[in-house]
């Protein structure tokens, strides 16, 4: 809470750090830093940390600070308000905090309470005793507790540091290895107790061996537990949860995180049943992640809270994690003891099915898809497939309802060359793709048989049900956010593997019309389509008109300068009648030509482009789409495209930060590193069969390639025009990356020169005829709406990001389809 004090300490932090820039040590800030040393150097808020602490010790010893840039009376305030200032510290996330892991004494049992950790206070009814912590989020989940004693498990430097400053009491479980840890104010122990006199906060020092940790022999002494383990195995669930209910006391209260996939496993009904029988659940809240958090108390309830906090997020602006908003949670909670709401609602335990522990599988109306749908879970490899089958891709679906109808006929043929394994389906059917962040649906009215591959769902709808209206349905905004819930992805940044979690139909829920509302309601959303597709059209029109008058405007600028000096030399010909040029003097010794006749010649011309401008129009063959792979593509356009005015880089080439490794596996920033291509034939663990050719691409973008290098030439010629505009500068650099994130290929073009003005909208960058200098050097705002043009005419998109603060300060982002594999 940023009360007077807090906003105070805010200032004086602020001052210190802008007058710290100033230095010499600041103003290499900038610089690659290659040790802890030079980090900690940087790191301004940890300078003042360090500083106060010395005050209040007593001890003046060699630091970072930079004395002389506050005077005493600020210090003295920032000493008198330690709490504030750690506080200030924590919410900015400074680097000596966030290094939290080199201070864990115990293996990594237990993640962070990140994404809830705010909310901790909001949801215990219990605000103090005795508190157990699996691991501390930096101390944010007891910030708001009242007195109580804290016993951390995974031990971190953080967590005493603002339980200390806030007057709480904090044991310290300190393993016995003759080492003695550095903690916040605490130079030197007395009599195992730390007192912070100011605060009352005391730390109190265990030592213990590895093998007594409460956790696996506590016996009823706290009463609250605090745990997440959303992303250790399933298996472990259960043993913590009964680790949870051995250490917590009658009526006391557990706070549990576990994923989503955790919850709805086979290996965690145990506790599912139990949570039911006994009534332990108070609240079971569904985290903006997807992550299930279960609020259990040691005694029968009455009823039981299913919270879906999906919609209750916020973004953490100094490190982008998403988190729950406490006071959107606190409001929706009060709203919910006065009536239902569509975030928070009661129920009583008969309501309570112990399968499935998923809020918004209880909050939202209507019946399971699996109840209006068969699925087909049994697969063929294509090698037992008839060549002439047709195979649906992921190119073969849509965003759009009415663009995601298909017919048999038009379908890819059945490759054979490599192995595959299908679904073999009757239709009518729909078939979808999921990504992290969305869906794409197809559907058949045919009953022909054709191929699915086995990274699609099938879904055969039942009787009395359309095959259009479950498409339609699917594709609606709430059913999307429900089945996008419960996606789950695997493996590095760049390769996504995205799947839905087991048993998915069961979960999401829709509405069912009578077989009149669903004729009501395919005729609605088609209508609906339609016109949203006329308006986009006729927008679009108007812009390719509007770019047509800007290009025109731009070639009759420039024929009209070359006609003024034609007619000026034209005037000083008549003016001097021939004295220094005659008509009839040749153009050049090796030409026949007079200079009469270039005269006449040069009169056609003039009017001939006159005319071709008048008449000009967009004839621009982009080509068809094919496969594209993003590496070698951007490397290729690079050597295409050399300068000296910036340099290219790519995300995918080694930064040499380790020059040694580099150097024995002979990688340099010019040898290049392909990870997306596979570097040996890869083959089929079961069959044996070939999946996939040395150096096929593993993903690819489905895009006309000429009209992707237009792209690049456009955002390419923007940063040289607008954003490399000091000359004295040597390091301007564009940089190439690109991700994948399971329906959509995603290539980012980042430039490191002047950002976009603060008041510029990062939308308008992409409208035709916007520009930050029209008319000046020759821009006339028509590069950013082609780019959006060109990304729209192939299924994509494009959008800009402004990070004045960062070393690339614009990026282009550019979504097209992805390269079905099948």
């Amino acid at each position: 809470m940023r009360t007077e004090t807090y906003k105070q300490v805010e200032a004086i932090v602020e001052k210190y750090k802008r007058l710290a820039a100033e230095t010499e040590e600041g103003k290499r800030t900038k610089k690659v830093l290659e040790n802890e040393d030079e980090i900690e150097r940087f790191n301004f808020v940890d300078h003042i940390l360090i500083r106060v602490s010395q005050l209040i010790s007593g001890k003046n010893e060699r630091s970072c600070y930079i004395t002389g840039l506050l005077n005493k009376e600020d210090e003295q305030f920032l000493v008198d308000n330690v709490a504030a200032l750690i506080d200030y510290a924590f919410d900015h996330s400074c680097i000596i905090l966030d290094m939290d892991d080199d201070y864990i004494d115990y293996a990594n049992d237990f993640d962070k309470p990140e994404e809830w950790s705010r909310i901790v206070s909001c949801l215990l009814k219990n605000k103090s005793g005795k508190i157990y912590i699996g691991r501390s989020d930096q101390g944010r989940e007891y910030a708001d507790l009242d007195d109580c004693e804290l016993t951390i498990e995974e031990q971190t430097k953080s967590a005493f540091q603002r339980a200390f400053s806030n007057g709480k009491s904090i044991v310290y479980r300190k393993v016995c290895n003759g080492k003695k840890d550095n903690i916040f104010l605490d130079d030197c122990i007395h009599d195992n107790e730390i007192i912070n006199r100011e605060t009352g906060g005391r730390i109190y020092v265990k030592d213990l061996n590895l093998d007594s940790r409460l956790w696996y022999d506590g016996d009823g002494q706290f009463d609250t537990a605090i745990i997440d383990i959303h992303q250790r195995d399933i298996s472990f669930v259960e043993k913590c949860f009964e680790g949870c209910c051995r250490i917590v006391k009658e009526g006391g209260e557990i706070l549990l995180c576990v994923s989503m996939e955790a919850i709805l496993s086979e290996e965690t009904a145990a506790m599912r049943d139990r949570l039911k029988r006994e009534q332990m659940l108070s609240e079971v809240i569904q985290l903006p992640s997807g992550n299930i958090l279960l609020h259990i108390i040691m005694s029968p309830q009455e009823s039981f809270i299913m919270c879906n906090a999906k919609k209750l997020s916020k973004k953490i602006t100094y490190s982008n994690r998403i988190v729950v908003d406490k006071e959107a949670f606190m409001k929706e909670m009060e709203l919910a003891k006065r009536g239902e709401t569509l975030i928070v609602r009661r129920y009583e335990y008969e309501r309570l099915d112990s399968n499935i522990l998923i809020p918004m599988y209880y909050i939202t109306e209507g019946v399971s898809v699996a109840e209006l749908t068969n699925t087909i879970s049994e697969t063929v490899l294509s090698d037992e497939c008839c060549k002439e089958e047709k195979v649906v891709t992921i190119n073969h679906l849509s965003k759009v309802f009415t663009k995601s109808g298909f017919s048999v006929d038009g379908l890819s043929a059945l490759r054979q060359d490599r192995l595959r394994r299908y679904y073999r389906v009757n239709g009518p059917a729909v078939i979808i793709a999921v990504s992290k962040k969305d869906i794409a649906v197809g559907y058949t009215t045919d009953t022909a048989p054709f191929l699915v591959p086995d990274n699609l769902y099938v879904m055969i709808p039942k009787e009395g049900i359309d095959v259009r209206y479950l498409a339609g349905k699917l594709l609606s905004k709430s059913i999307k956010e429900q089945v996008v819930t419960l996606i789950r992805s695997h493996g590095l940044d760049k390769f996504i593997e995205t799947k839905l979690i087991p048993g998915w139909t069961k979960i999401v829920r829709m509405g069912l019309d009578s077989s009149e509302g669903q004729q009501q309601f395919i005729h609605e959303i088609s209508m609906k389509e339609f016109a949203e597709q006329e308006k986009e059209a006729i927008t679009q029109e108007k812009r390719f008109r509007h770019s047509i008058r800007l290009r025109k405007h731009a070639l009759i600028q420039n024929v009209s300068a070359f006609e003024s000096l034609f007619h000026s030399l034209e005037y000083y010909m008549a003016e001097h009648s021939g004295a220094i040029i005659k008509p009839e003097d040749k153009l050049s010794t090796v030409s026949q030509m007079t200079v009469g006749e270039a005269m006449k010649i040069l009169h056609k011309d003039l009017a001939t482009i006159s005319d071709r401008i008048e008449r000009l129009t967009d004839g621009n063959d982009w080509g068809k789409c094919e496969i594209i792979e993003p590496q070698e593509f951007i490397e290729s356009y690079e050597k295409q495209h050399t300068s000296t005015d910036f340099r290219f880089e790519n995300g995918w080439t080694p930064l040499l930060y380790n020059d040694w490794l580099n150097k024995v596996l002979g990688i340099t920033r010019d040898s290049g590193f392909n990870n997306n291509t596979y570097q040996e034939d890869e083959l089929d663990e079961k069959t044996g069969k070939l999946l996939h050719y040395e150096g096929e691409p593993k993903y690819a973008a489905w895009f006309p390639r000429k009209a992707l290098e237009q792209v690049l030439d456009n955002i390419v010629a923007n940063a040289r025009a607008h954003g490399f505009k000091d000359k004295s500068r040597k390091d301007y650099a564009i940089e190439a990356d690109w991700k994948t994130d399971g329906l959509n290929m995603i290539i980012s073009i980042s430039n490191n020169g002047e950002p976009l003005p603060s008041d510029v909208d990062t939308d308008l960058v992409l409208e035709y005829g916007y520009t930050t200098a029209l008319n000046q050097e020759g821009h006339g705002g028509i590069g950013g709406g082609e780019i959006a043009e060109i990304m729209r005419k192939f299924g994509g998109s494009a959008r800009v990001t402004s990070t004045p603060d960062s070393d690339y300060t614009v990026t282009y982002e550019l979504t097209m389809p992805l390269a079905s594999d099948y």
